[in-house]
């Protein structure tokens, strides 16, 4: 209970008594910032509140007045920021402290666990990764079902109004069945290049009314066994032509049924914008079409020519001047009546 592991070191020390160089209150020149970025982060601290009785030589635990669990870590714009003026002097004295309460910028990478709410605004900046995970601390009586530890799988709610932006080159990671739930009027935006992976067993979930904006080179990608969805009535904005949703093979449609009930996930997503549902659990056919945009097309096994399926209309492809195509699956096939006009691309990747 009172050591602490930095950089595969290990200290003994009480933190939360003031001890040491692991104190968050202790000012410095530059000054000490407690933030949404920082850690610990400025919210309030999980209190669970119980009863300890002994019957028949046994200790009997039980929860009591559950309405006062401050179960919920409600993200803020709160910043308090302690400034040591004369760090030289160790006698009693002033310290500054300045606060913010418009500080929504996470500005070092962050792994967050527990019960999540962010009811305002939050900006991961460029560069920078934030990943949700299982939290390992005990915090209620009883290992959980599905997390198979003292405490319940993380999970980010995004309120109604919420603005989660996702800077250039920065990254969202779920793992350890995490999930991120956008309700409806809240909406996330990430930058180009960056990019939001979901892993095995961990949920995305887009309520009606919710807005997901992929921009440039943007990418959302749910791992095998990881689940996307999608309701009806939600928006999905890929505005560029490599904007990608991209489900891997063994990805879902879907919530995790362990975390979500009365789903309402659609089979499909509906977008608009220049940018794709990249499905690898499905071929693709490619057939009697002009394509005259840049296109990013993927799937299992990519089939193209003028006859590659009885599903469509017979007729030729054409990739028309200026424009610029990938092709990504497995495997890629060409068959007659595929043409590249003069001045247009088209990539092979092997998925």
């Amino acid at each position: 209970m009172g050591s602490k592991k930095k950089n595969g070191i290990f200290y003994n020390n009480l933190p939360w008594l003031g001890d040491g160089n692991f104190s968050a209150f202790i000012p410095t020149l530059t000054g000490k910032t407690m933030d949404i970025s920082s850690n610990p982060n400025a919210i309030n601290t999980t209190t669970y509140y119980s009863t300890r009785n002994v019957t028949d030589n046994l200790p009997l635990m039980k929860v009591i007045q559950t309405n006062r669990n401050t179960r919920k870590l409600y993200l803020t714009g709160l910043s308090i920021k302690m400034i040591d003026s004369d760090s030289s002097d160790t006698a009693m004295k002033a310290y500054t402290v300045k606060i913010r309460w418009d500080d929504y910028d996470v500005k070092q990478d962050v792994n967050w666990t527990g019960d999540i709410v962010l009811k305002e605004q939050l900006n991961l900046l460029q560069g920078k990764t934030l990943i949700l995970e299982q939290n390992k601390t005990v915090n209620q009586i009883g290992k959980g079902p599905v997390s198979n530890y003292f405490a319940k799988t993380t999970f980010l709610n995004c309120e109604s109004n919420s603005v989660f932006n996702i800077a250039a080159n920065s990254s969202v990671i779920l793992k350890d069945k995490s999930s991120i739930v956008m309700n409806g009027n809240a909406s996330l935006t990430v930058q180009n290049g960056g990019i939001i992976t979901v892993e095995s067993g961990s949920t995305l979930q887009i309520k009606a009314g919710a807005t997901l904006n992929l921009n440039g080179s943007a990418k959302v990608v749910i791992k095998s066994g990881g689940y996307i969805c999608v309701e009806s009535g939600a928006n999905i904005n890929l505005q560029d032509y490599n904007s990608l949703i991209i489900l891997e093979e063994g990805a879902n449609y879907s919530a995790n049924p362990l975390l979500f009930s009365s789903l309402s996930c659609v089979g499909s997503i509906t977008k608009i914008g220049n940018g794709s549902i990249a499905d690898f659990n499905q071929d693709v056919y490619i057939q009697n079409q002009t394509i005259s945009a840049s296109r990013y097309i993927g799937g299992k096994n990519i089939y193209v020519g003028n006859h590659v399926t009885t599903s469509q209309t017979t007729g030729d492809v054409l990739i028309n001047n200026g424009a610029i195509v990938v092709f990504d699956g497995k495997t890629i096939t060409f068959d007659a009546g595929f043409e590249c006009a003069v001045g247009s691309t088209f990539e092979v990747k092997n998925h």
